[in-house]
């Protein structure tokens, strides 16, 4: 691995342009539901089953696919080159994408689904704040639905919510790629955290997870980042952005994880079979 430093800077720069790629990639699915309520013809008794019935939560499911498979396949090409520096190109994008393609869609339907039902959800409930506010005001169904579609087209509706989606998953679709890059090296290797070390980095005591502290830290491929163990607060992660991890604890993150060859007690590299 490059220094750390180097690496950090790298990163940064890469998941910049992964999270322009993914934010077009939302901003299309949610355009896509905003037309779909627009052609709805609302009936004021029951505007929740209206969205339930015409907000597709398969379309969001795809999207979060394409995520995952662009981003992970490209950060796991450019970790391969890590790795290759420091072990004479025992990385193969071939070995790399045969794995990765097996894992991702089990791992997406194990564990992604939730965020998805999330932010499918999160769609449909505030669509139907818009009216349900509105309605409660006293305002004629003609009245609130004309303002609620006014809001809807505004070119900064929904914009906040899918940067935030776009920054959370493509560190995690980054980062679970580069767990599967250091998994096909034909080594034994470790994985060592790394945050984005600036004002905006989680620490506490404003956040309960300390994604300062927890810089630099190294444990093995297969081993999980523990925060705060033994307390209420205690989250596990098998690395930054984990969809499995607490969301105070990977909403928005920026930190990476970076694979760096094991060594014997004599400092050799120690081989493994490729899987």
């Amino acid at each position: 691995m490059a220094s750390e430093k180097k690496y950090r800077q790298k990163w940064l720069k890469y998941h910049d342009s992964y999270e322009k790629r993914a934010y077009k990639e939302l901003r299309k699915v949610f355009k896509k539901w905003n037309n779909k309520v627009f052609g709805i013809k609302f009936n004021e008794q029951s505007i929740k089953q209206q969205l339930l019935e015409t907000i597709s939560f398969e379309d969001m499911f795809t999207t979060y696919q394409k995520i995952y498979f662009n981003i992970g396949s490209l950060h796991g090409s450019r970790v391969g080159r890590f790795i290759n520096v420091e072990l004479q190109k025992s990385f193969t994008m071939e070995d790399f994408m045969l794995l990765f393609e097996r894992d991702l869609p089990l791992f997406l339907r194990q564990y992604g689904i939730t965020r998805i039902q999330l932010v499918h959800q999160t769609y449909l409930d505030t669509i139907f704040k818009m009216f349900d506010d509105r309605l409660r005001a006293g305002k004629t169904l003609e009245e609130t639905t004309n303002e609620v579609y006014r809001v809807m087209r505004s070119p900064r509706f929904y914009r906040w919510e899918a940067e935030r989606i776009a920054r959370t998953e493509t560190t995690g679709a980054a980062n679970y790629a580069t767990i599967k890059s250091g998994a096909v090296s034909g080594y034994v290797m470790k994985k060592q955290w790394i945050s984005a070390t600036d004002v905006r980095t989680r620490r506490k005591p404003k956040s309960h997870y300390d994604h300062l502290e927890m810089n630099g830290k190294q444990i093995g491929l297969k081993e999980n980042f523990i925060f705060n163990p033994k307390t209420l607060d205690e989250d596990i992660l098998e690395y930054p952005g984990d969809p499995k991890g607490q969301a105070q604890n990977v909403i928005n993150c920026r930190c990476t994880v970076a694979v760096v060859p094991a060594r014997d007690k004599k400092g050799k590299l120690i081989r493994t079979n490729k899987q």
